[in-house]
């Protein structure tokens, strides 16, 4: 389902819309959603959560179209920038942006690790090159891993997460590291 209050933050120009963007990014990336049979219309995964990720993204505008393939790209049509029903999108592709996604490296989810990562290159919003690791898991795994003092509303977001934890809900945490070349030349 689509929330308002979502939709009007992913309209947002500034640092919230982008936020969101990321975060539907990394759904959609950071997978091991399939396509059944190669059919675009189907998907299929190991975990129910995976395809969970990938619809919830897709409804709010970032719709994986293709699976890894043998040239280990992932392409995302994202359509950001308007949310007609489900009809008008598939009649109007004004505003649907097909950005490819090269995997570099592909870190899987194992039970000891507790998350996953993609690390990956591709053109972001300005249409310049960026190398990004994009990563989810848990709570525990994620927080000693991220810089917090660049989320300044992380503490209002965990209070929220920990009355949902109360109630019985489960939670997963999606962030992203951006690394220039000469980074990643000093890593391998």
């Amino acid at each position: 389902f689509r929330t308002l209050r979502f939709l009007e933050m992913l309209k947002d120009q500034g640092n919230e819309g982008y936020k969101c963007r990321e975060f539907l990014r990394c759904m959609t990336i950071v997978n091991n959603v399939e396509f059944e049979k190669d059919d675009q219309a189907a998907y299929a995964s190991t975990s129910p959560d995976e395809l969970a990720f990938v619809r919830y993204a897709a409804n709010y505008g970032a719709r994986l179209s293709n699976s890894q393939d043998v040239f280990n790209t992932r392409t995302i049509e994202e359509k950001f920038s308007s949310f007609q029903a489900e009809e008008e999108e598939e009649e109007d592709d004004e505003g649907v942006g097909a950005n490819e996604y090269s995997i570099l490296f592909q870190f899987d989810f194992n039970h000891e690790a507790r998350r996953m990562s993609m690390l990956v290159a591709f053109k972001d919003e300005d249409d310049e090159d960026r190398i990004s690791l994009y990563t989810k898991g848990a709570l525990d795994v994620i927080q000693p891993r991220v810089d917090l003092a660049r989320s300044p509303d992380f503490d209002d977001v965990l209070a929220k997460m920990e009355d949902d934890l109360d109630r019985g809900a489960r939670s997963m945490f999606f962030c992203r590291r951006d690394f220039s070349l000469k980074e990643l030349y000093g890593i391998f």
